[in-house]
């Protein structure tokens, strides 16, 4: 059992009613779904602390191999925690920077498990496809029993956003790469089965109509092949894979039965949501009014305003000036940016520390020779991609901010792990 991967299915942000106000959460309003998953993460981190305790013996030499990440790690949790002392609701904000560290225990876990050879970083890669399709085919079940659950209605008509039931959008790049990473080290009809997850993958993220994961499929997608592009042996198969797992994927879009009441298929949603005449490619939908109402406030108090709390009530009662400045500036309860959600939550000392983590990361996965850190190396550019215009990352309930931890301890169990005996990895693997 890996609990970061636990945490990472769920229950994620879902919850049978999502009617609950981001005002009302200040408040302390919460439903009854909210104790259900602060349950089930509670419990999953103190499995996570258990197995801490067990490989114990490793802990000291771990922390030593990689203190850079120690200290940063411990440098970011800190300020999430102290930032509850300025915050307009400490409450809020306490719960939610425990919740985080929930998250970060279970990345030291899967570290440590990685160091100490008890688990694989392959084994790992095959439960985090499995269950990012699982996520995809109940977001997909969910909408056939009622679309309402699961779906927005903006601009273009219906996107399949998965709303509180997974983040559609990003899990289903994840699911892309992880079955093209299977793909390639794959034979015989379990090669075209992967094929067809990367196609239902392209049909899911169309359907978002969402052009950050539509930017990271692109960039992902050479980044993912430029790895492998010196494995002459394996170019032909990959990339034919690719390509008839896009074509696979768009043909049930663009030959949709078109709607009887607009005249448009969802095809041809996805490209006017892409391609739209407004002022949401100036504003980034309204992202440039958030951040600047975040800057004037955080120039002003450069230690932050108080983790999700903080950042959450200025944008909310700053709400009629957003709308004014921007077209699309209806979903305004975080800063939309991973950085700047952690500026204004805790802080330059939170921003720096979040950084560094981050850019230990960018160099280390890429100094370390290792078939399994082709698919990690990509899965962490979606993730900074995806960062750019959503704060989820550094939000807790997401899986986005589940796999950030996943990926850190990842990384950090495989360079820490040079240089001592490792169990055998899949002969098959491919690219380093």
């Amino acid at each position: 059992m890996v609990p970061a991967l636990w945490l990472y299915l769920g229950p994620p942000a879902w919850r049978p009613v999502a009617g609950r106000s981001a005002m009302d959460s200040l408040a302390g309003n919460f439903d009854v779904w909210n104790f259900v998953r602060i349950g089930w993460w509670g419990v999953v981190g103190l499995v996570a602390l258990a197995m801490i305790y067990h490989l114990r013996t490793h802990l000291k030499e771990f922390v030593r191999s990689l203190p850079l990440l120690a200290f940063w790690t411990l440098v970011w949790v800190g300020s999430l925690v102290a930032s509850a002392a300025y915050s307009p609701s400490w409450a809020f904000t306490l719960a939610n920077a425990i919740v985080m560290t929930v998250l970060v225990v279970a990345g030291l876990q899967l570290a440590l498990s990685l160091h100490a050879g008890a688990t694989i970083l392959s084994d790992v890669l095959a439960s985090l496809y499995g269950f990012s399709l699982m996520l995809m085919a109940f977001v997909w079940l969910t909408y056939l029993v009622d679309p309402t659950l699961v779906t927005a209605y903006q601009w273009t008509g219906p996107r399949v956003m998965g709303n509180f039931v997974a983040e559609m959008s990003f899990v289903s790049v994840v699911t892309f790469f992880l079955a093209a990473h299977a793909a390639a080290r794959s034979r015989g009809s379990a090669r075209w089965f992967h094929g067809v997850v990367m196609a239902a993958s392209v049909a899911a993220l169309l359907a978002t109509q969402t052009r950050t994961a539509y930017l990271s499929l692109g960039l992902g997608g050479a980044y993912m092949f430029l790895q492998w592009f010196t494995a002459a042996s394996n170019r032909a198969r990959v990339g034919a894979i690719a390509v008839i797992a896009v074509v696979i994927g768009l043909s049930p879009l663009a030959l949709e039965a078109l709607d009887a009441s607009t005249g448009a298929s969802t095809l041809d949603g996805a490209i006017a949501y892409l391609l739209r005449d407004d002022l949401s490619w100036r504003t980034a939908s309204g992202r440039t009014a958030i951040a600047g109402v975040l800057m004037n406030d955080v120039l002003e108090r450069p230690w932050g305003l108080g983790y999700s709390a903080g950042p959450r009530v200025l944008l909310l009662t700053s709400h009629q000036e957003l709308i004014e400045g921007s077209v699309h500036a209806e979903s305004i309860g975080n800063a939309h940016n991973v950085f700047l959600e952690v500026l204004g939550g805790s802080g330059l000392v939170g921003l720096f520390a979040f950084t560094v983590v981050l850019a230990w990361v960018a160099v280390v996965m890429h100094s370390v020779r290792h078939p399994g850190l082709v698919p990690v190396r990509v899965l962490v550019l979606c993730f900074v991609l995806a960062g750019m215009t959503g704060s989820n990352g550094v939000l807790p309930f997401y899986q986005s901010s589940a796999l950030l931890w996943i990926l850190v301890g990842a990384v950090a169990g495989v360079a820490s792990a040079r240089g001592r005996p490792q169990r055998v990895h899949d002969a098959n693997s491919v690219g380093a």
